[in-house]
């Protein structure tokens, strides 16, 4: 699924994970749809805040957002973590995506990772503009 407003930006990683956790296209086309309803339905009081998730301190801006498989029964417990960056306003580039109940919060070391490429980010869109 495509949103004009919105670009999905997959890294190969998130892709192997994608798959090693068995989602399918259908996944995919509702974990976007998800997206792109919370940032067509923002309040007016939001804050700033454009795009579903909590921004994960020490990353350089990575956010972690929860996303439930419509078809699971396991409630909270059954669903995914993944953490994406925003980059050039609306560009959403997911690297990872991880049984929630397998991993409870990033190491230090993932921390720093993500904050290299926040930086590689940036970097690359100041060469675009």
């Amino acid at each position: 699924m495509s949103n004009p407003n919105i670009t999905f930006v997959y890294t190969d990683e998130f892709n192997k994970e994608w798959c090693e956790l068995k989602l399918t296209k259908k996944h995919r086309d509702d974990f976007e749809a998800k997206i792109a309803a919370y940032r067509n339905r923002l309040p007016v009081n939001n804050h700033g805040k454009k795009f579903p998730g909590s921004i994960i301190k020490g990353t350089g801006g990575a956010y972690k957002y929860r996303y439930a498989d419509p078809e699971s029964t396991q409630g909270k417990s059954g669903s995914y973590r993944t953490i994406y960056f925003v980059a050039q306003g609306s560009q959403l580039w997911f690297l990872k995506i991880y049984k929630k109940n397998h991993k409870v919060t990033l190491t230090n070391p993932e921390k720093r990772a993500l904050y290299k490429f926040s930086k590689l980010l940036s970097r690359k869109a100041y060469e675009n503009d």
